[in-house]
C-alpha cells in the first residue's frame, strides 16, 4: 500500500482513496454498524500510514479513517456519524 487519501466529493460525499502497491491484493469490504471495514489481505502498511485521520472538518457522513496491520493483512475503518454510508465509486 501507498496511501490513503480522502476528499470531499460532490453534493458533501466523502471519498476514501487508497492506493495500492499491487493491483492484484485481495480486497473484503463490509459494513460493520454506520461504517465500512476494508481488509487487504497480503499486502503491508508502512509506519507512516499507520494511524487515525480526523476528517469531521470535511463536513460529510465520515468522521474517522483508521489503517492498521496484523500480520500480512491490513484492516482501513472508515467510521461515519449521522447519515449512513453507501459504497461504491
Amino acid at each position: 500500500m501507498l496511501d490513503i487519501d480522502f476528499r470531499r466529493g460532490d453534493e458533501g460525499a466523502g471519498r476514501v482513496i487508497i492506493d495500492l502497491a499491487r493491483e492484484q491484493s485481495a480486497i473484503d469490504v463490509r459494513r460493520q454498524g454506520q461504517g465500512i471495514v476494508i481488509d487487504l489481505m497480503k499486502s503491508t502498511l508502512p509506519d507512516l500510514l499507520k494511524r487515525r485521520l480526523d476528517v469531521k472538518d470535511f463536513a460529510t457522513p465520515v468522521q474517522e479513517i483508521g489503517a492498521s496491520s496484523t500480520g500480512d493483512m491490513v484492516r482501513i475503518t472508515v467510521t461515519a456519524g449521522g447519515q449512513p454510508i453507501v459504497t461504491g465509486k
